[in-house]
């Protein structure tokens, strides 16, 4: 299992808190631009892959190193999801994607999701070992984040039958949702924070 060095764990968990306080500080004023003046400040402290919003989530691609050192113990990059708030019992998000996650350990699927390796305990943020989305469509020329292009999309449905097969459900099973696991080689579900769950294999 892939580990956050205590270097790259600090400067996620430093991010979180600097996030959540300007989301409560958002909160206090009339200004309606201070949120997303203030998110792009504290965003621009490190060097991201990539970046994106959806939601109440803020999504970064840590690269390989920070400041000269390694993000994970196999060098492997991470994707983290922040959520500077958090809504309980909310079938979207951090929360309900941790809870997805340990479902799948629990039952032996890992394989079909991309790995959470860590996260906070109050769900502001989750780090995952990144994997390379799938599309059938190139993505934005803006978008710098690396992808795999099959214009069949053999891999992508030979994944939502595997998922089904298996007793899984997910919405939002389409090409960028899905992707490959850089270590494995595995085909997986990379975004699992919305309405994932379990029904039962089929017979």
């Amino acid at each position: 299992m892939t580990r956050l060095t205590p270097h790259a764990k600090s400067i996620i968990k430093e991010l979180s808190e600097l996030l959540s306080k300007a989301w409560d500080e958002s909160q206090k004023t009339d200004d309606s631009d201070y949120w997303e003046r203030e998110k792009s400040c504290i965003l621009s402290l490190y060097d991201f892959n990539w970046k994106s919003s959806t939601g109440s989530r803020i999504v970064c691609g840590l690269s390989h190193t920070i400041d000269g050192k390694f993000t994970t113990d196999t060098r492997v990059p991470v994707t983290v999801k922040f959520e500077p708030w958090v809504k309980p019992d909310s079938r979207y998000g951090n929360i309900y994607e941790i809870t997805v996650w340990e479902e799948a350990v629990e039952r032996d699927d890992t394989d079909l999701f991309a790995n959470i390796i860590d996260y906070d305990e109050d769900c502001k943020w989750l780090a995952m070992e990144e994997c390379i989305p799938i599309y059938r469509q190139p993505p934005p020329k803006q978008d710098c984040r690396d992808f795999l292009h099959t214009q069949k999309g053999e891999s992508i449905e030979y994944f939502k039958q595997n998922f089904s097969e298996r007793g899984w459900y997910e919405h939002d099973l389409r090409h960028g949702n899905i992707g490959m696991d850089i270590k494995t080689g595995d085909i997986v579900l990379l975004d699992y924070g919305s309405y994932t769950e379990y029904k039962g294999e089929k017979d």
